[in-house]
């Protein structure tokens, strides 16, 4: 294939050319390699989260999926470079990376790693985004009013909590602050339906964490006193 494409794609020396000869029938040489089990989407609408401004049209998208009428996570997103400068591409791949990584989430599929392709038709460069997008406790907006308490605030207790219990173990309080980290994020949108399947699995591992202590551990009263408040504001 390539040995005739790639000829005429140099010939021409157009974006359009090297799009439709080359990165085209590439994608589509994959989904055959992986028996359909694959879906190819070009020049789709991908908006994730108008807050971070990742909306917008993608290049190209590929999704673990054989179904073709929807993007379905995981994500592997694929921008052609300009101007036949593959740097020129990156930035807009890594946004379109974490806009995957958040579109995952959303669907309940926390894929560890996102991959992201910048292409000239040409030359070909791979990404990996490992880093989990978080959001820190600090980043949540304090109550406005004094005497009640916000998630913010909620889950400020909870950590210092998790902290000075001496009876959790090290493993034990790096998974309950995890879990912490997790509500924290949660928390951006708790109306959101995703957002609370995230929150509910995270305080079910807490109290699943508690549950082993002492019934007179200081965490244990915590969790008793701080979960029915943050689980309210969660809508559940």
């Amino acid at each position: 294939m390539l040995e005739e494409y790639l000829p005429l794609a140099r010939a021409i020396s157009t974006e359009k050319a090297k799009s439709e000869l080359l990165v085209i029938p590439i994608l589509v040489e994959i989904r055959k390699i992986l028996s359909r089990k694959i879906s190819l989407f070009s020049e789709s609408l991908f908006n994730v989260d108008i807050s971070l401004g990742l909306t917008g049209y993608v290049d190209f998208l590929i999704t673990l999926s054989e179904e073709m009428y929807a993007i379905s996570s995981p994500v592997v997103t694929l921008v052609e470079a300009k101007n036949d400068l593959i740097t020129s591409g990156i930035g807009q791949c890594v946004a379109q990376m974490v806009a995957a990584q958040i579109f995952n989430k959303k669907q309940d599929n926390d894929v560890s790693t996102i991959y992201g392709v910048v292409t000239t038709g040409t030359a070909w460069l791979f990404l990996k985004l490992e880093q989990i997008f978080k959001i820190s406790i600090s980043q949540l907006p304090a109550s406005s009013e004094p005497e009640k308490p916000g998630i913010k605030e909620l889950l400020e207790q909870l950590k210092t909590a998790i902290e000075s219990e001496s009876n959790l173990s090290d493993d034990d309080k790096v998974t309950a602050l995890e879990e912490v980290e997790t509500l924290a994020e949660a928390g951006q949108k708790p109306e959101e339906g995703a957002m609370q399947k995230q929150a509910k699995r995270a305080i079910l591992t807490l109290k699943g964490l508690v549950s082993s202590l002492p019934a007179a551990a200081k965490l244990v009263e915590s969790v008793q006193k701080l979960v029915p408040m943050i689980s309210h504001i969660f809508g559940f």
